[in-house]
């Protein structure tokens, strides 16, 4: 191989070698998007922002607790049972004499059943209770419940600025790579044309050249 050769080698390798490697994809394989597209698919991807918002809604949750303090607290019951039959009292046939001054008659009461429970019963209960003083108990957990509130807030906002962060920076850096690609191409070719028009003056150029040793050499082309 010439020199011409190995130096255009060497630089093809240098610049055009690491965008064609096993690890890094080929323009083929790069499917182009925006920074919105790319904030858009994190945010649907990223497994830390349902975690805050779950987070999130249990302090909320707390915190409705804590208020619900300050009303009374009502409960109720209800109950429904039936028996297999009626509960009765079975009342005896009894006689009644009258003295005589009142008439010496007899009266009498027939035997009656008496209904005491009937097959199907209802229960009801309800219940309410209304703290008036608690010594600051009430205000604690509210103030409490606040602030986990607000922190969860941060949370989600911090981590919703963490993946904007991380997502600009690696499109950033994708977009500065290609660019620098970019340059690395231009400048090849620019010494590629600068190589060619070198080896043609060299070989085919009329005049007289005159070479030096070391690592310099100086070309000097006569028309």
């Amino acid at each position: 191989m010439s020199l011409l050769g190995k130096i255009n080698f060497f630089l093809l390798t240098l610049v055009a070698g690491p965008a064609q490697s096993r690890d890094v994809p080929t323009n083929g394989d790069i499917q182009k998007t925006g920074l919105e597209a790319c904030l858009e698919q994190a945010f649907e991807n990223n497994h830390r922002r349902p975690a805050s918002k779950f987070a999130l809604e249990m302090t909320q949750a707390q915190h409705r607790q804590a208020l619900a303090g300050y009303w009374p607290q009502v409960t109720a019951q209800g109950g429904y049972s039936r028996m297999d039959e009626t509960v009765n009292f079975d009342y005896p046939a009894t006689t009644m004499a009258l003295p005589a001054e009142m008439g010496g008659i007899s009266i009498v009461t027939p035997e009656q059943k008496i209904e005491i429970l009937n097959e199907k019963s209802y229960t009801a209960i309800i219940e309410a209770t209304w703290l008036l003083y608690d010594g600051g108990m009430r205000k604690g957990y509210l103030e409490q419940t606040q602030g986990l509130v607000e922190m969860m807030k941060q949370d989600v906002r911090r981590t919703d600025l963490e993946i904007i962060d991380s997502v600009k920076r690696f499109y950033w850096g994708a977009v500065l790579a290609k660019k620098l690609h970019q340059v690395g191409l231009d400048t090849l070719s620019r010494m590629n044309a600068t190589l060619n028009l070198t080896e043609t003056m060299y070989k085919e150029g009329s005049g007289r050249v005159k070479k030096r040793t070391g690592s310099t050499i100086r070309l000097w082309w006569i028309p």
